[in-house]
């Protein structure tokens, strides 16, 4: 979740409550249960671990990411992550729960340092152009 804040672009970020990456900074959401849609899935993560609904979701990036071999079965190490760019409510109460230890708005240009799995650094730095970009297209045709 993205959010402009005094002309300045945050994201919204979860500190991961559980191994692997226990303590590191990681896009809210979780794993699908069997026949649910990418679109229920990220609602229930988000109400889950944050007691918030997503409105209007739209499919942002796609990134492959390897789980640490000690933590997981061998076929079950690798993951497809689906990014969603989503709202919440403006003034929405966000509440660490389920699986996340804490939750916090950054600067997208100033993301913290410690960040869980690649997937997530590169879809941080397409979020930043991305906005770069559409900003420059607002001034443009403004």
């Amino acid at each position: 979740m993205t959010r402009t804040r005094n002309g300045r672009p945050e994201i919204l970020l979860s500190r991961r409550g559980i191994e692997p990456y226990k303590g590191m900074w990681d896009f809210p959401g979780g794993f699908l249960s069997n026949g649910e849609s990418p679109e229920d899935g990220l609602a229930r993560e988000l109400q889950e671990e944050l007691i918030v609904r997503a409105r209007r979701p739209r499919l942002f990036s796609l990134g492959i990411d390897e789980y640490p071999t000690d933590d997981v079965a061998e076929e079950a190490r690798f993951v497809l992550s689906i990014f969603y760019r989503c709202e919440i409510e403006p003034n929405e109460k966000l509440t660490a729960s389920d699986d996340v230890a804490e939750v916090r708005w950054f600067p997208l240009d100033h993301p913290p340092a410690e960040i869980a799995f690649r997937s997530n650094v590169r879809t941080l730095q397409d979020l930043l152009r991305a906005w770069i970009e559409e900003s420059g297209l607002r001034r443009a045709s403004g």
